[in-house]
């Protein structure tokens, strides 16, 4: 628990900005596996700057590094991978830092291949949304 209240701190800056869902949450089958697709047309940009995204700031999680909601599934999760390693790969872009932005990308998708990892950021992100959304109600009903 202490593990999953260290985690929840690390992320509730970033899950402050996180606008109101106003969607329906993602279709699960009797598992818990999302069964529909989540799009990933996500505009990234170009290399350089994808290099410079990736190695401004520490990432709490590998959703944020690979730009992907919580709920991407397995299939989402490879295809970004693939569209941002072939970006920032040292052979393909020139950047300086290329070979630290390819590493990131890496690590995120090595860590979101494995199931107990997903679920664990999956359960803190869910849990951060929670405490914030009740916050944010509090603060309006407060007003």
């Amino acid at each position: 628990m202490a593990d999953l209240d260290a985690e929840f701190a690390a992320l509730l800056g970033e899950v402050n900005k996180i606008p109101t869902q106003t969607k329906a949450p993602p279709k699960r089958d009797k598992d818990g596996k999302v069964i529909q697709q989540v799009e990933v047309g996500v505009n990234l940009g170009t290399a350089n700057e994808q290099v410079e995204r990736l190695i401004a700031k520490v990432f709490t999680n590998g959703f944020d590094v690979l730009m992907l909601p919580p709920e991407a599934g397995e299939d989402d999760i490879k295809k970004q991978y693939r569209k941002l390693s072939l970006m920032v790969h040292p052979d393909k872009c020139k950047h300086e830092r290329a070979q630290d932005a390819f590493q990131a990308v890496t690590k995120a998708y090595e860590e979101l291949q494995k199931p107990e990892n997903r679920t664990k950021y999956q359960k803190v992100i869910a849990e951060a949304r929670k405490r914030v959304e009740k916050q944010r109600e509090c603060v309006y009903q407060c007003q």
